[in-house]
């Protein structure tokens, strides 16, 4: 591996589940590459150990990322994917291909050629993939119904669009917890009708369908956003149109100002605002957070079966079940709810110092 460049992994995020030996050392080689995709190895070794104690020495695990570093979703599942693998021995490598930086699908294919040329050279025991871009440019094309076992997470709803599970193929699959989001959230509201807002990306007009099949956004008023200088007349415009606003993912809209967002938002709430992810508790009243560490935890310790010889035919689908309600107080104040307290004691509060 030509011009490497070695350092500490400085993921973002605490370490949280992390378990690593005294003296052991979490090492990333950072090689450059075109903008199409950008490569990691991530070497999870200690200090000198038995066999025993690193029973997966040798063992290589490719992991095929949708998105990159920085971006929280990857960095909560990182951690997941770091406390399960950190002291097995295993040898880890990563190839993000950064699709939230162009989410077109030209660019998307360029980047799974790139990790298909990454697995050829690798030679993986096994390979991970998380999120939909991953299964679309690379594991579907390349990889479905080979020799080669794959485990994915973060496919959002239904896995059945990529023909999962297949005989080599299982995973976790994303689902958002929207019907507990909306009957928590309804108490609070006027009425019964609903705007979202998020990103224009693929993965959020999914999310929207899929919604809508489930019966979940019949009438829903969508707002899909390009730029961050759409946001504040669409937020605007959400709350007179309806009575909860619900807000997608915000990766992907262009130029997002994070000190800007919260304090439009601080001064113009009004109205019950709610979302499915810890990264948009800064922006919403209430969360429903799912958790990428779990599915980092998942995927990681699935791989190791894979690697102990289970076959991915044998290990169902499954799906994400924990859940964190942040409630964002400020914002709470902003658009004069009043909470129960029993409902506060349930959640982790944020915003209580904002002026």
């Amino acid at each position: 591996m030509p011009d490497t460049m070695l350092r500490p992994c400085g993921c973002s995020g605490s370490a949280a589940g992390a378990r690593r030996a005294p003296g052991a050392a979490v090492l990333t080689l950072l090689v450059p590459l075109a903008p199409l995709a950008l490569l990691a190895l991530l070497a999870l070794t200690a200090t000198p150990a038995t066999a025993r104690d690193q029973p997966y020495a040798g063992k290589r695990i490719l992991w095929v990322d949708s998105y990159a570093p920085g971006f929280a979703w990857t960095d909560g599942i990182l951690r997941g994917v770091r406390g399960v693998l950190a002291d097995t021995g295993a040898t880890v490598r990563i190839v993000h291909m950064d699709t939230k930086s162009d989410p077109s699908p030209e660019f998307a294919h360029r980047a799974g050629l790139r990790a298909k040329a990454e697995l050829d050279a690798f030679r993986p025991h096994v390979v991970m993939a998380s999120d939909d871009n991953a299964q679309r440019h690379f594991v579907v094309p390349f990889l479905r119904g080979g020799a080669t076992p794959v485990v994915f997470c973060g496919v959002n709803w239904d896995a059945s669009a990529y023909g999962y599970p297949a005989s080599n193929v299982t995973g976790m699959v994303e689902v958002g917890l929207l019907r507990e989001a909306l009957e928590l959230m309804r108490p609070f509201a006027r009425g019964p009708r609903v705007a979202i807002i998020a990103a224009d990306t693929e993965s959020e007009h999914v999310n929207l369908d899929t919604y809508r099949a489930r019966g979940l956004a019949r009438g829903w008023v969508p707002f899909f956003l390009r730029t961050f200088d759409e946001f504040p007349a669409a937020f605007l415009r959400a709350q007179e149109r309806a009575d909860m606003v619900i807000l997608g993912g915000n990766g992907g809209i262009a130029g997002w100002d994070d000190a800007r967002a919260r304090e439009f938002l601080a001064a113009h709430t009004a109205v019950p605002t709610g979302s499915l992810d810890a990264y948009l508790a800064p922006y919403s009243v209430f969360t429903f957070s799912k958790v990428p560490e779990e599915q980092g935890r998942w995927m990681a310790a699935t791989a190791l079966r894979l690697l102990d010889g289970e076959p991915p035919a044998a290990i169902p689908l499954a799906e994400n079940r924990q859940v964190d309600l942040i409630v964002n107080l400020r914002l709470a104040r902003a658009a004069g709810l009043v909470l129960p307290l029993a409902l506060l004691r349930t959640a982790t509060l944020i915003g209580q110092d904002a002026p």
